[in-house]
């Protein structure tokens, strides 16, 4: 029975705005605080995949007025937007890149040649 009332918070499954009227259940499990150790409008687990889609969209609105979208090197600040981007883009002949975490040793592995940045 106490697995309900935690999973509420514990579990993002309410649209944000929801969460923040209800700050107090999710501070009280400190799911507000972020890895910086301040706290903030919502846990940051949901924070972080919030607008995944539109950043991809993003990308393939500057893809899309590139003719040669396979000679393209999409290069990310940290691997929740090269992830985000990869899952999402619907230019599969993409992949973007950045040099933080596990994608620093994918990068470039091609070794195709780079004719476009964005």
């Amino acid at each position: 029975m106490l697995f309900i009332p935690i999973a509420r918070v514990a579990f993002p499954m309410q649209a944000p705005g929801v969460i923040q009227q209800n700050a107090k259940r999710y501070k009280k499990f400190n799911l507000l605080c972020w890895e910086d150790g301040k706290n903030r409008l919502l846990p940051q687990d949901f924070a972080d995949i919030i607008d995944w889609q539109e950043l991809a969209n993003k990308i393939n609105m500057d893809c899309d007025q590139i003719a040669d979208d396979y000679h393209t090197l999409v290069l990310c600040d940290n691997y929740r937007q090269a992830g985000a981007i990869n899952y999402y883009s619907k230019h599969k002949n993409i992949t973007a890149y950045c040099t933080n975490g596990d994608y620093y040793n994918w990068l470039l592995q091609d070794k195709i040649e780079i004719k476009n940045i964005t």
